[in-house]
C-alpha cells in the first residue's frame, strides 16, 4: 500500500512545467511552515529532547533541545537514543501480523494467493488465546484481536495493587503472567475500547511462544537489522543497566522528571528505571529520531508487511471511547484532522521519557517528538488520581483532561506555566492544526 500525498497525486495528472513548479512550491511552502512552527512554538520554552520531522523519509526539519545527560553536560542531539513507551506498541501490532502471515505462509498458502493469506490470519487473529497459551477461563473468550485493539477487558496490570512487587523480580515472567491471569474482566471481550498494558505484554509473550525466540530478538531479525535501525531495540535492563554494559547505548539518554506543582519546578534524574523487560512490547523499546523515520518510511510503504497487511492494520478497528485516538488499529491510533484527513499516530510515556510517532498520508509526512523530560512528584499524581475519581464516568477524554487540569491550577497555580515551560511533545498537536492552511494556499 503505497500512500502518496493528495497534492502530489494531483500534480503528476499532468507533467507540464507549470505543475512541477506548483509542486516544489508546496514543498517549500511545507519546509517554511515547518521551520516557522518549530521556532515560534519552542520561544520562551524548556524542552528536553529531538523533534524531526520528514517527508518522503527525507530530512525537512530537525531540533534538539536540553541534555541527555545533566551531570556529564551531555546535550541531546538528533542522534540521542531515548526510551519511547507505548509508541512500541506499533511494532508489536507489526509483530503479531508477520508472525500470523508467516505461519500462512508455512501452511502452504502461495505467496500470490492474498485472498487465501487474508482468510488464514484472519482466522488466527479471531481465535482464543487459550489455544496458544495456558490462560485461565476468560481466555476461552479472548482473542489476538481484542489485544490488538484494546478491546479484551483486561485491567492494565500496571495500576493493579501486586504489580510493583511483581515487577521488582523480572526474571520471573510467569509470576506476571500469573497475576494477569487472576485479574477479573472489566466488560465483555470485544464491546468496548480501553486502553490496557496488559494486552501487548500478553501479545509479547504470545509471540515468544508462536516463535520460539523473544519478540526482542524477533523483531531484531525481521525489524530492526533489515531496515538499518541501528541504534533501536527491545532490550533486558534498565537505563543504568544499559548504559554501563552494552557499548550500543552509549547515546541513550537519562531520564528527568520536574516538580510541576511547584514554582522553581527543580528536576532531578529519575531514581528507578523502569525495568524495560517488563514494558516489553507494551512500551520497552530504545530508539532515536532517525531510526523511527527509517520505520515510518517502510511501513507505509509495505516494506516492513505487503500491502494487505499494512491496510490490515491501519483499519480503524474500534472507536477510541473516552481517550485520545478516534480510532484504533493494531498497535496504531487512526486520527482524522480537518483540512488535512487521515493521520496515523501514536504517543508514548514511561518514567522520565515521553515519544510521539505521526505519520501524515496526504504529505508523506513524518513527525518524531522525544523527549527524556516528564512532570512528576507525588502531589500531582495523588492529586490527578483524586480528581478522576469524582468525574463521571461517561465524560469525554478531552473534557475529563480539562476538568482535571482546571482543578489542579486551582490547587498549584504554578501548574499551568510549568507545563508549558517544559513542554516537548505539544508541538505535533500545534503543528497539526496549522497544516490546513498549506491545503488552502496551494
Amino acid at each position: 500500500m503505497k500512500f502518496k500525498p493528495l497534492l502530489l497525486v494531483l500534480l503528476l495528472v499532468s507533467t507540464s512545467g507549470l505543475n512541477y513548479a506548483k509542486q516544489s512550491q508546496t514543498d517549500v511552502q511545507l519546509a517554511n511552515m515547518i521551520h516557522s512552527s518549530i521556532q515560534t512554538y519552542y520561544t520562551d520554552r524548556k524542552p528536553s529532547g529531538t523533534i524531526l520531522i520528514a517527508k518522503a523519509g527525507k530530512k525537512i526539519a530537525a531540533e534538539s533541545f536540553g541534555y541527555a545527560d545533566r551531570a556529564l553536560h551531555i546535550k541531546n542531539s538528533v542522534q540521542t537514543q531515548y526510551l519511547i513507551g507505548s509508541t512500541t506498541k506499533q511494532f508489536t501490532g507489526a509483530a503479531i501480523l508477520n508472525i500470523l502471515y508467516e505461519k500462512a505462509l508455512a501452511s502452504g498458502i502461495a505467496r500470490t494467493d492474498i485472498i487465501g493469506l487474508t482468510a488464514a490470519i484472519k482466522a488466527d487473529l479471531h481465535t482464543p488465546i487459550a489455544q496458544i497459551m495456558h490462560m485461565p477461563g476468560w481466555a476461552d473468550q479472548i482473542t489476538l484481536h481484542h489485544l490488538l485493539v484494546h478491546s479484551s477487558g483486561i485491567p492494565n496490570i500496571a495500576t493493579t495493587r501486586d504489580f510493583k512487587d511483581l515487577s521488582s523480580n523480572p526474571d520471573d515472567m510467569n509470576k506476571l503472567i500469573a497475576h494477569i491471569s487472576t485479574l477479573q474482566l472489566d466488560f465483555t471481550p470485544g464491546t468496548k475500547f480501553n486502553y490496557s498494558n496488559s494486552n501487548y505484554f500478553l501479545l509479547s509473550m504470545i509471540a515468544q511462544q508462536m516463535t520460539g525466540k523473544s519478540l526482542a530478538v524477533y523483531m531484531q531479525e525481521k525489524f530492526f537489522e533489515p531496515l538499518g535501525m541501528k541504534s533501536t531495540s527491545l532490550d533486558y535492563g534498565t537505563v543504568n543497566d544499559l548504559k554501563q554494559n552494552l557499548a550500543k547505548y552509549k547515546n541513550l539518554a537519562r531520564g528527568y522528571e520536574f516538580e510541576i506543582t511547584r514554582p522553581d519546578a527543580p528536576i532531578s534524574e529519575i531514581k528507578k528505571y523502569e525495568h524495560l523487560h517488563i514494558a516489553s512490547g507494551a512500551g520497552g523499546m530504545v530508539s532515536t529520531a532517525p531510526d523511527l523515520i527509517l520505520w515510518n518510511d517502510a511501513l507505509y510503504n509495505a516494506r516492513v508487511l505487503p500491502d494487505f497487511l499494512v491496510e490490515m492494520m491501519l483499519t480503524p478497528h474500534i472507536e477510541g471511547g473516552n481517550s485520545s485516538f478516534h480510532a484504533y488499529g493494531y498497535g496504531i491510533g487512526v486520527m482524522n484532522y480537518p483540512g488535512i484527513g487521515v493521520v496515523y499516530e501514536h504517543a508514548g510515556k514511561i518514567p522520565g521519557y515521553v515519544s510521539n510517532l505521526v505519520y501524515i498520508p496526504s504529505l508523506q509526512l513524518s513527525i518524531v517528538c522525544l523527549s527524556n523530560l516528564m512532570y512528576g512528584g507525588d502531589d500531582i499524581h495523588t492529586a490527578t488520581k483524586n480528581i478522576r475519581a469524582t468525574l463521571p464516568a461517561d465524560i469525554s477524554y478531552k473534557e475529563r483532561n480539562a476538568r482535571i487540569d482546571e482543578e489542579i491550577i486551582k490547587m498549584y497555580p504554578a501548574y499551568a506555566t510549568n507545563e508549558k515551560l517544559y513542554d516537548t511533545r505539544g508541538f505535533v498537536n500545534y503543528f497539526l492544526a496549522k497544516l490546513p492552511q498549506l491545503n488552502t494556499q496551494s
